[in-house]
This record gives structure tokens, sequence and C-alpha cells, in this order.
């Protein structure tokens, strides 16, 4: 049997089909186009999450890199701050060393001493590797090249270094900050410059080692200050000091001794008055004390000045610079003598055993200076130097500029007019005016050697030093605390600002 269907069904059914196509995403013939892909979303969101994943490795990256970028700027800054706090420390230590002169050799060896016994078994220092070393002129704190000294946090401290350029120090600091796999080393370096301590003795116009002798009328006077006559005696020999009759000190009388004397002639005068009660009011028994120190003598400075050898016999000329004594050139029974009017200019230098005259009239324009130490087979009778007349002497600084035999280094030693250790130095004619300090072995002043020196007189060993025959000592003591070139005792040292430097990495990694 045969169902027929009408077109209007037909129709409706095929619309129902399409419809149901549609609905499950298909297309109809007649609509039919490019097929959609399946899957596109999930890669479009997985393109996003690698996008974000590279994003947030790279915030990650960034993050720790500038994490590490401050924390080494920060090792960097704390190990700039340990340099200079450790050049803080090693300042203090070094400004307490108060070094009696040596030669510049020995000179690490004195400093080296001076810090241990500052700073060993310290608690900056501990025990054991951590003290001071010294090596091949260079002392190293702590000893220990792998230690530190501490400032209060495990990973922070210094080390320090100090050698020698001349008699300066230089001081280089390097300052850790940081474990071992993030340590920072930074220095610092300084130059420290000597600065002299202010040497006592010079406190007093005349100052001997061995008994002091004003005698025949002889006057130790202060120049413009009476007080400048000052007399200081430190021999352990009695009378310490003796002024007989008519004789003249216009200071103060000090022995050193607590069991020293002092003898007094019936007129003798002392501080302006010959009132015995006057006397004992200005002479101090056991004073000063402690005992100032007497100079050490190093001439070296003037050495290389003197070139020109004077010929045996009678020195040729009127006029001498630079000049060199040689030994044994004049002996007691043949004196090496320079005539009348003679004029020095610049360094004399004496070598030892000698006996050397200067006769009236003669003129120094400069110093006359002798070696550090004589011969020990020589003596004070073998080594004289004697001026026989009036002589004048002027200082280093008033010879002529721009003389090639005078140079400017040369004029800058001043202070003094001769330094002569092992030497006997005798005035027995007279002294218009010497203008710098005196300083031997032995003294004398005789036959009416008389006139002004702008100086101090300073015996150096414990033999007599003589005033007499109406000789007199007019002393007016130099306005300055700085004492005559070649003549050193106590010094500091202090940092010179302008040297200050940073280190470059290298050179601090080698502290």
């Amino acid at each position: 049997m045969h169902h027929c269907t009408s077109p209007e069904a037909a129709h409706t059914a095929g619309a129902r089909y399409a419809a149901a196509e549609a609905a499950r995403g298909g297309v109809s013939e007649a609509g039919r186009g490019t097929p959609r892909r399946r899957g596109f979303s999930c890669v479009l969101a997985m393109m996003y999450l690698v996008l974000f994943t590279v994003m947030a490795l790279g915030f990650f990256a960034q993050a720790t890199v500038t994490a590490q970028i401050a924390a080494n700027d920060r090792n960097r800054q704390r190990a700039i701050v340990a340099a200079e706090s450790g050049e803080k420390f090693m300042r203090y230590r070094l400004n307490e060393l108060e070094v009696k002169y040596c030669p510049p050799e020995q000179l690490m060896a004195e400093v080296h001493r001076q810090l241990v016994a500052e700073m060993k078994n310290s608690p900056n220092l501990g025990y054991g590797a951590q003290q001071i070393g010294l090596v091949n002129d260079e002392i190293h704190i702590p000893a220990d090249p792998a230690a530190v000294i501490n400032l209060g946090e495990k990973d922070l401290g210094f080390r320090a270094r100090i050698r020698r350029s001349g008699r300066q120090l230089i001081l280089r600091v390097a300052g850790h900050s940081g474990g071992p796999s993030t340590r920072m080393i930074r220095g610092v370096e300084y130059t420290y410059q000597t600065e002299e301590i202010k040497a006592d003795v010079f406190k007093y116009g005349v100052a001997g080692r061995g008994q002091v002798e004003v005698a025949g009328g002889g006057i130790i006077r202060g120049g413009s200050t009476a007080a400048h006559g000052t007399v200081m005696s430190t021999t352990t020999a009695n009378p310490a000091v003796s002024i007989p009759a008519n004789g003249q000190v216009t200071g103060d009388v000090y022995v050193s001794n607590p069991a020293g004397t002092v003898s007094y002639g019936a007129n003798a005068w002392v501080a302006g008055s010959q009132s015995p009660a006057h006397r004992t009011a200005h002479t101090f028994i056991g004073k000063p004390n402690p005992l100032p120190d007497f100079p050490e003598v190093d001439t070296a400075a003037y050495v290389g000045y003197a070139k020109n050898v004077v010929p045996p016999g009678a020195p040729v000329g009127s006029t001498f610079r630079n000049i060199i004594i040689p030994a044994n050139r004049g002996t007691a029974a043949s004196p090496y003598t320079f005539g009348s009017g003679a004029t020095i200019e610049g360094v004399c230098y004496i070598e030892a055993p000698n006996v050397v005259w200067f006769a009236g009239g003669c003129t120094i324009r400069g110093v006359v200076v002798g070696a550090n130490k004589v011969p020990a087979t020589t003596s004070l009778a073998t080594n004289v130097v004697e001026f026989r007349g009036q002589a004048t002497s002027y200082d280093m600084s008033t010879l002529p500029d721009n003389d090639p035999d005078f140079p400017q280094a040369m004029q800058e030693l001043t202070g003094a007019t001769c330094i002569l250790p092992g030497f006997h130095v005798k005035f027995s004619g007279g002294h218009a005016a010497i203008s710098g300090t005196i300083v031997s072995d032995q003294l004398s002043f005789t036959g009416g050697a008389n006139g002004n020196i702008s100086g101090n007189v300073m015996g150096l060993s414990d033999q007599k030093l003589y005033i007499g025959g109406s000789g007199v000592l007019q002393i007016e003591q130099p306005g300055t605390d700085k004492w005559p070139a070649g003549l050193f005792f106590r010094h500091k040292w202090v940092p010179q600002p302008k040297t200050f430097r940073e280190l470059e990495r290298e050179e601090a990694r080698q502290i």
C-alpha cells in the first residue's frame, strides 16, 4: 500500500532536518562552506600560558639579579666602611707611638716593637696567629694572611700593612665584607709624615751630660730674657755645677741627680742675686725628672754637599765652599789651620781624628759638622776644633739663592753652627755672633770669648763644659720648637691629608 507525501509535508521535514543539522554545527548542502576547526581555543590558551610563564621567569631573573647587585653593592660599601674604620683604628695606634731616632734601616723594627707592646693579646688581635708580623721590613696586621681584625660582625673586618719610604710610613688598609663566596675587598692608603715632639732639653740655654763650671768671671747670660741663661747638668759627679767667685748665671740651675750638689763661690750670682737664700731658691736638685732626651746625631743630610777635599798642608785661599777635611789632616803637633779672615760657606765636614784651627776673623756661613760616631781609637785630645779669634757665624739659610753650590734643600738645613760628636770644641778668642746651636762632646769658652749665641749650647758626653777666663755666653734661644737639622729626638707620625687615596681592587687584595 503506497503512501503519498504531499509537497508541503516534504518541505516541512526538510526544514526540520536542516535545523537539526545547524544545531549540531553542520551545514546543509545548500549552505556548505569551509568547515570550522576544532581546538583553536586550546591553542590560544596555551600560547598565553607560555607567554605568562616566560614573563614570570623574566621577572624572577630580574628580581634575582637586582637582589644580587644590591647585595654586592652593600658588601662593597661595607668593605669601604671597614677599610676606613681600620684606617682610623691604625691612625690612633700610630699616633700613640713615640719613636726615638734610629737609622732608617732599623726604623720598622722599632715601630713593630712598639705596636706589639701596645696591641699584643688585645681583644682586637686575640692570640696566636693573629699577632703582628714583621716581614721584609713590612708590618702585617694581623700576621696570619687569612685573618682579619673583626669589626663587630663575623663577616666584616680589615687588614693593615705598613711599609717605609725613607722616614715616612705608608699605611694600607683593606676592608673585608661578606662570606667566602661573596667577599668584597676594598682598600685605602695614607702616608704618615714624622712630626717632631718638642724636645725639653732646649728649655735650657746650657745643657750638659757632664759637669758645668763657670769660673774666673765667666758668665752664662740670657739675651733678651734672663731665663735663657739657664744651666742643666745630668752628671752623677759632684759638684755637678760649679760657680766660683764672680761667676754668673742669669737663669736657674738644674741638677738631675737627686744626690747632686752645686758649689757656689762667695760672690757667685744666680738668677740676678748673690744672696745664698736666693741662690738656693733658684737651684733645683733632682730635676728635671724624668730626664729630657739629649739628641741623637745624624749628619748624613749634610755629607752629600761636602764635595771639595782640602789639600794637605795649609789651606789655599780665603773662601772655602762645601769642603771635606779628611782624617789626620791636622794633629795636636801640627793643626790644620785656616788663616785670619777665612770664610767657610756651606758645609765644612771634618773627619776624625783631626785637629783644626780657625784663626781670627773667621766667618762661617753654614755649618761645621763631623761624623755621627768617631773611631773608638781616637780621643778628645786628638779631635779638636778651635776658634782662636773672633768668629762669626750665619745660618745656612743666608747662603745666596740661585747658586748651584747651595741648592734649596741645602739651605733648609738650618738651626746649627757646630755639630761635632766626638770632638772638643773650643772658643778661645771670641765670637761676635753665633747664629745656631753648638753641639759636641766637650765645650770650652775661654780667653775673653764672648758674644751672642742664637741657639743652645749642648755637651753630649760626660765631659766638663767650661766657661772661664772672662768668657761670656749670651744665649738667645730661638723662638721655635723646631730643632736643628742633624739632631733627632722622639717623634710621632701624622697622616698627610693630601696623600689619601682609594686603592685599586688588586692592590687591596694583596694586603
